[in-house]
């Protein structure tokens, strides 16, 4: 028992000695509050997130504008057409021909989704039903 007493007491000791030691290591090793950061790293960075949701905004509202000019564009040639074929006559069949020529139900509001959002939402359901059981 006392070869056991005496291993015990060494063995209490080298574990306060690797105690210490790693106590040592982890000083010397870099935290996270020890990396020093740049604020004009930090600056650029922000400016560059900035520019692009800034772009990516402005981009959205050009497409939407470009939607809303075709449609109107294809609005008032389809007037100037019927126009055009009726040689200025504005006789009873006039009415009928402009309404005939005419786009019906030319919707001016929010457009239909691009072909881009349509397959990211496919995507997104793919993902959807194969994380669900």
């Amino acid at each position: 028992m006392k070869v056991f007493e005496a291993d015990r007491e060494e063995r209490r000791s080298q574990i306060k000695r690797d105690e210490a030691a790693l106590d040592n290591l982890k000083a010397r090793l870099p935290s996270l509050i020890s990396v020093k950061t740049d604020p004009l790293e930090i600056f650029i960075f922000i400016a560059r997130f900035s520019f692009a949701a800034v772009l990516f905004f402005l981009v959205s509202i050009l497409v939407s504008v470009y939607r809303y000019s075709l449609r109107l564009a294809a609005h008032y040639d389809a007037r100037a057409d019927a126009l055009g074929l009726s040689d200025a006559l504005l006789n009873p069949g006039f009415h009928q021909l402009v309404r005939s020529l005419t786009p019906s139900g030319v919707y001016f509001g929010k457009m239909d989704r691009t072909p881009t959002e349509q397959v990211l939402d496919a995507i997104r359901g793919t993902l959807r039903r194969r994380g669900s059981p």
